[in-house]
């Protein structure tokens, strides 16, 4: 009689060795992935809180909206002190201040875009926050 032999052969080792180093790599790559959008997640936060910023500075201004110019940041001082502050805070970061209505609507929409480079990702990003202000006459 012939006894049967137990235990695992060598192709069976290297067969479940492959299916492990296989898994693991598998989770090292989503271990990556999750670190790549975490940060992404930071920056668009960022960007948000960058985005209240001025949306704040706004309602500060609420009596002087309309003798403010809206052709750009540069002719802008609101818009100038907050591109100052916050242009070195992600890569590549720019951001902008549009009035999106006429200027006897009440209340006044602005769109404030911040634009960035997304270096994890290598992608560039964008946020776009809607604002509407009312038109406020103050006394003096």
């Amino acid at each position: 009689m012939r006894k049967s032999l137990s235990g695992f052969s060598l192709l069976e080792a290297l067969i479940a060795l492959f299916v492990l180093s296989f898994g693991l790599i598998a989770l090292a790559s989503l271990q990556l992935k999750s670190l790549q959008y975490s940060q992404s997640s930071f920056q668009r936060n960022l960007a948000l809180q960058q985005a209240n910023d001025l949306h704040e500075r706004l309602w500060a201004s609420a009596c002087h909206l309309n003798e403010l110019d809206f052709s750009g940041c540069a002719n802008n001082e609101i818009c100038k002190q907050w591109v100052t502050e916050h242009s070195s805070s992600l890569p590549e970061w720019a951001g902008s201040l549009q009035k999106t209505s006429a200027a006897d609507v009440n209340p006044i929409a602005y769109n404030i875009r911040i634009n960035w480079r997304d270096t994890k990702l290598d992608a560039t990003e964008s946020f776009d926050f809607q604002v509407l202000l009312p038109l406020v006459q103050c006394d003096e």
